[in-house]
C-alpha cells in the first residue's frame, strides 16, 4: 500500500528499528485493532519525539523468551491534534495483541487511564478507519472487523471510556 486519500504523515524511516521484524502478506490483514499507548498525553507535545521514545522502549522490552521488538509496535499513531502518523509497513507483523497479531493492523491513539480522546483524535481515528475499511481492497478488513485490543485478549486497552466507545460507534453498535 503506497497511497492514502486522507492526510497521513509517513514517519516509517524516522523511527528506531533493530532489524528483526517479521513480514506477512498484506492480504492477511483481516481486522483493525485500536489501542491506546497507556502513556499520559499532555496538552501539547512533540509527537515524533514521543513515537521515537516509544519505539525504543519496544525495542528494549523483553516480549517473552528474550525476544526484542523491532521498533514501534503500531502501524499507525494518532496524536492529540488528530494527525495520523504511518509508523510501520502494513506487511509488518507486530506484537501488539497476542494471537491476533498475524491478522491485524494496529492503530494507536495517544492517552491512558483518566483521559478521553480529544475531539481531533476521534475525528482522526474515524478518518483512518474509514480509509482502511473502504479505500483499500488489498486486504479484507471491513467496518465489522474494527475491534478494540481488549476484544481479542485480556487487557484494559483501549479503555472503556477512551477508545472502546469510538470503536463501537464506528462498527455501528
Amino acid at each position: 500500500m503506497s497511497s492514502f486519500q486522507i492526510k497521513v504523515t509517513d514517519i516509517r524511516s524516522q523511527l528506531p528499528r533493530n532489524g528483526t521484524y517479521l513480514r506477512r502478506p498484506i492480504s492477511s490483514n483481516k481486522q483493525l485493532l485500536c489501542h491506546w499507548d497507556a502513556v499520559w498525553r499532555p496538552a501539547a507535545y512533540n509527537s515524533l519525539a514521543r513515537y521515537k521514545n516509544e519505539a525504543q522502549e519496544h525495542i528494549n522490552r523483553d516480549w517473552g523468551g528474550g525476544a526484542r521488538g523491532d521498533g514501534l509496535m503500531y502501524h499507525f499513531k494518532i496524536d492529540n491534534v488528530g494527525e495520523i502518523f504511518w509508523c510501520r509497513d502494513l506487511e509488518d507483523l507486530l506484537w501488539a495483541a497476542g494471537p491476533a497479531n498475524a491478522t491485524s493492523i494496529h492503530i494507536c491513539m495517544d492517552g491512558t487511564v483518566g483521559q478521553t480522546p480529544t475531539a481531533a483524535q476521534a475525528a482522526g481515528l474515524n478518518r483512518l478507519l474509514y480509509e482502511l475499511c473502504y479505500k483499500h481492497p488489498e486486504f479484507p478488513a471491513g467496518r465489522g472487523n474494527v475491534k478494540g485490543h481488549k476484544e481479542v485478549m485480556a487487557t484494559q486497552c483501549p479503555g472503556d471510556s477512551f477508545g472502546m466507545p469510538l470503536v463501537r460507534a464506528f462498527r455501528g453498535f
